[in-house]
């Protein structure tokens, strides 16, 4: 969410192409692939930014399977006048354990990175 409004990160959605930019980049550098779904999928599943951080964990999965994910990654990224940067609040449902962490004052680049690295950690065995 941002100055001009809220929207769901996709794919192929008309908003967003700096930071799937930035996703893809984060991903790259710990060498693990990030899909999105697409508008249509999101559209038919009924996910929008105000519902995405009260979908349970089962939604969660199914929407990253649908999409090609073996494990679901969500966040929300909102710019913060007051912190002067983005804060993230990220949800990764992983083997029946919810992790969930967040992190302020920052770019969406580093957002994005921290979303990814803590991920990867959980997903290696190697985060809480």
């Amino acid at each position: 969410r941002d100055a001009t409004g809220a929207y769901v990160l996709a794919e192929d959605g008309e908003r967003g192409l700096g930071q799937r930019q930035s996703l893809a980049a984060a991903a790259a550098k710990r060498g693990v692939s990030v899909l999105l779904p697409g508008t249509t999928l999101l559209a038919a599943r009924h996910v929008t930014y105000r519902r995405l951080a009260a979908m349970t964990p089962s939604r969660l999965r199914a929407v990253a399977k649908a999409s090609g994910g073996d494990a679901a990654l969500a966040g929300s990224l909102v710019w913060t006048e007051a912190a002067r940067g983005w804060t993230a609040r990220w949800h990764l449902s992983w083997r029946g354990r919810e992790y969930r962490w967040r992190i302020g004052g920052i770019s969406f680049d580093d957002a994005f990175r921290n979303g990814v690295d803590r991920a990867v950690a959980v997903l290696s065995g190697n985060g809480a």
